[in-house]
């Protein structure tokens, strides 16, 4: 997503709502912080943070999470806080996300 300003620089814009869908060429992320990966390189669908160099959790935001389990928003907030679904993680401060092994795991004890 490009910003409107013709002075802007994207890598560097100063609009906060602003994601880029994909890495900037020649650059890669520092491995140290999973927080800088998560803020620099998100996508609509699904999010990725290494927790080791073999081991990845996929994390879901909620229109991905409603797409495999079918319930409106409300009923999903209505069980996660009756803790009949998995509670979120913050990725963000005002950004949640679900791990993909706790959804695919729900999904299959309702079946």
């Amino acid at each position: 997503m490009a910003c409107a300003q013709a002075s802007c620089n994207e890598l560097e814009c100063p609009r906060k709502y602003m994601v880029r869908s994909s890495p900037p060429v020649n650059s890669t992320p520092p491995a140290s912080n999973p927080e800088n990966v998560l803020n620099t390189y998100s996508t609509a669908k699904a999010d990725v943070v290494p927790s080791s160099p073999q081991q990845t959790v996929a994390l879901w935001r909620l229109p991905t999470v409603l797409a495999h389990v079918p319930i409106s928003r409300s009923g999903w907030w209505a069980g996660v806080k009756s803790g009949r679904y998995p509670q979120p993680i913050r990725i963000g401060a005002r950004c949640v996300a679900w791990r993909e092994s706790d959804i695919r795991a729900l999904i299959a004890s309702l079946n």
